[in-house]
């Protein structure tokens, strides 16, 4: 699984870049005394563990989207509402709305380069996925089978690699930091404008929001340069009506 706010990070930058599609680097193969379901179980409790998502039905977060070399700016929101809608929206200067939603049964995206797109096949099983809420409780609903890989560097620290898959679609490589086992990088075939491609994704500057701990940094690097996202406001259970989901022109 993504963590709540991972798997809405990476669904905000692949529909509006051009993403390096890149294989992701084996893991180092060794005999490790943890298994797979002991990382992610361990993941779940440093981040709260399952009580700090009780009663949480919804979710805002706000943010700021940059690529540097190119000096392009986005503001960034995203909704999220049990048990299975999302809406991001990025708001990129000189360019107009990048949208990415699931209404609870279907999924689409939509920006100013290609209007409205209905995403189907694998595409639509990884929106589904990410917009199911409170999704670190349930990976082993989303994902049937997991396998711990080795170890592997993430920076200068190292991590647990762990390959989870679903019932439909491509594997997930999910990267704990051995020490705090928190997400530090996830690879992910995710839909973009040249269409399903890998896309590899980091995680850092992790802070608590009512008892549940998340990143507040996302990395990743395109051709173009480092796209850099950052949140700094997340509420929850707001308010959020169902037509916020809905495709448009529905």
């Amino acid at each position: 699984m993504l963590r709540g706010s991972h798997r809405w990070m990476i669904a905000i930058l692949a529909p509006i870049t051009c993403l390096w599609a890149q294989e992701a680097a084996p893991a180092a193969a060794e005999k490790l005394d943890i298994t797979a379901e002991q990382v992610l179980d361990k993941s779940l409790e440093a981040i709260g563990g399952a009580k700090a998502f009780e009663g949480l039905k919804s979710t805002y977060m706000k943010g700021t989207l940059e690529l540097p070399a190119m000096g392009v700016t986005a503001d960034v929101e995203i909704w999220a509402k049990a048990p299975n809608k999302m809406l991001s929206l990025t708001t990129v200067e000189g360019f107009g709305e990048v949208k990415q939603g699931f209404d609870g049964e279907s999924a689409w995206a939509e920006n100013p380069m290609s209007g409205l797109v209905v995403l189907d096949g694998e595409g639509a099983a990884v929106a589904r996925r990410q917009a199911t809420f409170n999704s670190e409780l349930k990976w082993r609903e989303l994902y049937p089978k997991v396998a711990l890989k080795g170890k592997q560097k993430v920076g200068e620290r190292d991590s647990y690699v762990v390959e989870m898959t679903p019932d439909d679609g491509q594997p997930v490589l999910q990267y704990f930091d051995v020490e705090t086992f928190h997400l530090v990088r996830a690879d992910v075939h995710q839909n973009t404008m040249q269409g399903l491609s890998l896309v590899t994704t980091t995680f850092a500057d992790y802070k608590d929001f009512e008892g549940r701990k998340m990143p507040t940094t996302m990395k990743q690097n395109i051709p173009e340069g480092e796209v850099i996202i950052k949140f700094g406001e997340v509420k929850s259970n707001v308010e959020i009506d169902d037509a916020k989901f809905a495709k448009p022109g529905a």
